[in-house]
């Protein structure tokens, strides 16, 4: 992969990065979850059908597909545009929806992973990969005070 080795100082800007991207996407998936939750209408729906579709070699995922009657009494039917593997309600599941203010038709599960996933699942690694990132640039600096602190005490 690379014609030279990887740096200390290379190996940590990277995770330094990587990190920041994904808490960039946090921050935004955060607040995009919290305009859905305070502006969104909540509804309870069933699930009416449980739908596979291939997404990869030998993989499936399962879209359910629900209803639900809005806050004007009209019914309507959706399909889930996020599927899950395996899968997550079965026909029958009584699931709590969200759908934005007169756009029925745009209703989307509102259970907490499918708020809130994005943000917990950026917020991790960003995290995690931070510190570790720092440690690692920061290293050398963080090993000489800890010689100079054990020669000093000796």
């Amino acid at each position: 992969m690379f014609s030279f080795p990887p740096s200390r100082r290379m190996v940590a800007w990277f995770l330094i990065s990587l990190s920041s991207v994904s808490l960039i996407i946090c921050v935004v998936s955060f607040f995009y979850a919290q305009h859905v939750v305070r502006t969104y209408t909540p509804v309870q729906g069933h699930v009416i059908e449980v739908q596979p579709h291939s997404v990869g070699h030998e993989e499936t995922a399962y879209f359910a597909v629900f209803s639900f009657t809005d806050d004007k009494g009209g019914e309507h039917t959706v399909r889930s545009s996020v599927g899950s593997s395996p899968a997550q309600g079965k026909v029958g599941d009584v699931i709590p929806i969200l759908y934005p203010p007169g756009q029925p038709d745009r209703a989307r599960i509102g259970t907490d992973d499918y708020v809130w996933g994005l943000t917990i699942a950026s917020a991790v690694p960003g995290v995690v990969l931070l510190p570790v990132g720092l440690l690692i640039l920061f290293w050398p600096t963080l090993a000489g005070r800890f010689k100079k602190e054990a020669v000093n005490a000796a």
